[in-house]
């Protein structure tokens, strides 16, 4: 058997679930037959057993150095969790064929529902070693083990990795991406992708780049709909990034970018996209955990671009609204959903007038006044906070009701907005295209 020196090694796991509410198996001290062309993969974190198959494998040649590159992609047989390898050889040197995170990049990368995160770093405590069983002909069997942490420091034990494949073979489960950006050929594999307040986010990193990271984000509505979408509607936005620099930014103000969703089969989705500076784009992704949701004629948006987590679009359904009076003052109120009730919108005004197509805004001194707006969502904006946006009277916002009459509502919202930070306070950002409509 012939052996490599490891001089990188890349893990990427992105899980749909809960770690806690998989399914938990008896952890056996018995090895885990791998057979040596299976096309699999398979590892136990903290003892809950996680596998699939690999879907693409791919190598990339160097003439000098670390030479050999090779890429494996992989989906978990419940078709809610992501896998990636990336392994960097040096076919010059041949000791143990070891690799430990204490000498080289060892990264375990773990997204779920609640956005958690798990990194092996470059220290002595925390190493994830990788032994290369078998490499011959286009055949490669490894296994991985080691200990991990969460971005909080918690300590999480990775045990029977394995991973066995035919090079430039796999099973083909749809999650790549492709596009020119300008001159430069972008191409690379689906980190994840999924509907989160109507919009369809789509993560990814580039394979001909090194360190480039995708993102696309498509207004669909509840139920994601083949058709054309366009940035200048509100409906598009395009991140593409190199280790936080952006490389070209694309919302409903900067840039053009049209999408065309052109199949939807389930949860499989494939689509188009080209621009100012993108051309020849492509994508085709599963969309993890996706609830359809029908669309109401009733509905509220907006979107906001902040330093922090960049461009964004929620919307969702009106369910109810109500007009009230206490005392001198009269109150209008709009409650609102997405993600299958898991997310809330809801907006509150007031005035010692009743309520008419008038200007409402924030601020202390302001009569015509905008009580409560706020959006939360299950989604978390971080490894510890839930998002959470919102206007208060410390910063101006505005509401103006620019419809109204016996059985309906129609109103613009713009001007600040809030995103919480969590423990770390917040940030102050700018509402873009925002609407609702109710009736009643």
């Amino acid at each position: 058997m012939k052996t490599r020196l490891f001089t990188g090694f890349i893990l990427l796991i992105l899980l749909s679930a809960v770690i806690s509410s998989c399914k938990k198996d008896t952890i056996s001290s018995d090895p885990i037959p791998v057979s040596p062309i299976s096309n699999n993969w398979q590892c136990q974190i903290d003892g809950i057993v996680y596998s699939g198959t690999v879907d693409t494998s791919i190598t990339h040649i160097s003439t000098t150095g670390n030479d050999t590159t090779l890429f494996f992609t992989g989906t978990s047989n419940d078709k809610k969790n992501n896998i990636l390898f990336s392994i960097t050889l040096n076919r010059a040197s041949s000791p143990t064929g070891i690799l430990s995170s204490n000498f080289s990049i060892s990264f375990l990368y773990i997204n779920t529902d609640s956005a958690y995160y798990l990194t092996s770093p470059y220290s002595s405590t925390s190493a994830m070693l990788v032994k290369i069983n078998s490499f011959a002909s286009n055949q490669l069997q490894a296994t991985f083990s080691g200990s991990i942490n969460d971005l909080s420091g918690n300590a999480h034990t990775i045990t029977n990795g394995k991973i066995s494949c035919a090079i430039g073979q796999g099973d083909n489960e749809p999650k790549n991406f492709y596009l020119k950006d300008d001159t430069t050929t972008i191409a690379g594999y689906i980190d994840y992708a999924r509907l989160c307040s109507n919009s369809l986010i789509i993560n990814g990193t580039s394979i001909t780049n090194s360190g480039q990271k995708f993102k696309l984000i498509v207004h669909t509505g509840g139920t994601i709909k083949t058709g054309t979408y366009q940035s200048i509607n509100g409906d598009v936005g395009l991140q593409l990034s190199q280790q936080g620099q952006f490389i070209d930014y694309i919302n409903d103000t900067i840039g053009n970018l049209t999408v065309n969703i052109n199949s939807v089969q389930g949860n499989i989705v494939t689509g188009t996209f080209s621009g100012t500076t993108v051309a020849n784009g492509r994508f085709s992704c599963r969309v993890i955990n996706y609830m359809p949701e029908t669309d109401s004629v009733n509905t509220w948006r907006f979107a906001e671009d902040d330093s922090i987590f960049n461009y964004n679009i929620y919307s969702g359904n009106t369910i109810s609204t109500s007009f009230e009076q206490d005392g001198p003052k009269y109150y209008f109120t709009l409650n609102g959903e997405s993600d299958n009730g898991n997310s809330v919108f809801k907006l509150r005004i007031s005035d010692y007038h009743p309520i008419d197509t008038v200007l409402y805004q924030t601020g202390y001194m302001y009569t015509a006044h905008v009580d409560s707006m706020y959006f939360r969502s299950a989604t978390k904006t971080s490894d510890t906070t839930s998002t959470y946006l919102y206007m208060h009277d410390d910063d101006i916002g505005y509401c103006n009701i620019d419809t109204l009459d016996d059985h309906h509502i129609v109103g613009t919202l713009y001007g600040k907005i809030e995103v919480s930070l969590g423990p770390a306070g917040f940030i102050s950002t700018n509402i873009k295209k925002a609407t609702f409509r109710a009736a009643f």
